[in-house]
């Protein structure tokens, strides 16, 4: 009975042991399951992070491509302007030079001249002046009555006749972008605005603008973004005193605003559809209105003046 007792009490260690080796088995695997699971995150995050540097490498390539055009666009206008600057000098100094012997072979044909009336005794002739000019004589009617070389302004006449013209501006946006309430008419700058406190992401983002049949499109990068509150002036590449400091200033390469009296300009998101929208048109004014800056209209006065001399 002894030796039996042994056997049952070994069979039921055993079977304890076994148990507890079952449970560490499981712990493992749990651990092992979540441990690949783990690694399967990871592997996502390393491959998000992975296509993110690829991104990043690809705007700075295209960055550095972007500035190493404007560098050199840049360095060629320097190079033109100093062979103008150049060329301009160097016939400058064949003018001096050619105006130099002028001025001497003059005053030498002038000492001989004097040195023969000296020698003759002769009374020096009054030089001719460039002023003492004949002129014609015109009645008022246009008519002309003879050659003399005694006429003279006496008089002048004008009549004025005047246009009023007015750029009408208006805007419209379903979001917090809009266009500026000043925009400029000769086709040299854009403004747009944020009037948001948020920073608002315009990458990808689209401006068209199109004035009398003529279409100009420039897109933002796609990491273009725009402050609260901030103006960003998009210019013509061809614009006086434009700049290129994004994001407050952007220049378009080889594009410009064409000007005209009908003007629509929009802004389209990376989908395409329309955000802003923006008009310039030219109204003829009548005689006797005022103009308020602050309604968007801005006057410009086209003058013509005929003017009629009277001589006698």
């Amino acid at each position: 009975m002894s030796k039996l007792g042994q056997l049952k009490s070994s069979a039921n260690f055993s079977a304890e042991d076994a148990s507890r080796q079952r449970s560490e088995l499981l712990i493992a695997r749990k651990r092992a399951d979540e441990l690949s699971h783990d690694l399967s995150k990871k592997i996502a995050e390393l491959e998000l992070l992975q296509r993110r540097v690829a991104d990043l490498e690809r705007q700075l390539t295209d960055e550095r491509k972007d500035f190493e055009s404007q560098l050199l666009f840049q360095r060629q206008e320097v190079n033109r302007l100093k062979e103008e600057l150049e060329e301009s000098f160097r016939e400058f100094t064949d003018l001096m030079n050619t105006k130099i012997a002028l001025d001497q072979e003059i005053l030498m044909y002038r000492k001989m001249l004097e040195g023969e009336e000296s020698r003759l005794n002769l009374t020096p002739a009054p030089r001719d002046s460039p002023f003492n000019i004949p002129v014609k004589r015109r009645r008022v009617d246009g008519d002309f009555e003879g050659d003399e070389s005694n006429a003279s302004l006496t008089g002048a006449s004008y009549s004025s006749s005047r246009t009023r013209f007015a750029y009408r501006v208006s805007s419209t946006a379903r979001g917090p972008v809009e266009f500026f309430k000043e925009q400029d008419t000769h086709g040299k700058w854009i403004k747009i605005h944020n009037s948001s406190n948020d920073e608002m992401n315009l990458g990808g983002w689209e401006l068209v603008h199109e004035a009398d049949g003529h279409e100009t499109r420039f897109k933002f990068s796609r990491a273009f973004s725009l402050k609260p509150g901030a103006l960003c002036t998009i210019w013509s590449q061809d614009a006086e005193g434009n700049s290129h400091n994004p994001p407050a200033d952007l220049t378009m390469k080889n594009k410009s605003f064409h000007p005209g009296t009908d003007v629509t300009i929009l802004l389209l998101d990376a989908d395409g559809e329309e955000q802003a929208k923006c008009t310039v048109k030219r109204e003829k004014i009548r005689p006797g209105v005022n103009f308020d800056r602050k309604s968007g209209v801005r006057a410009h006065d086209e003058v013509s003046v005929l003017i009629g001399f009277n001589f006698s």
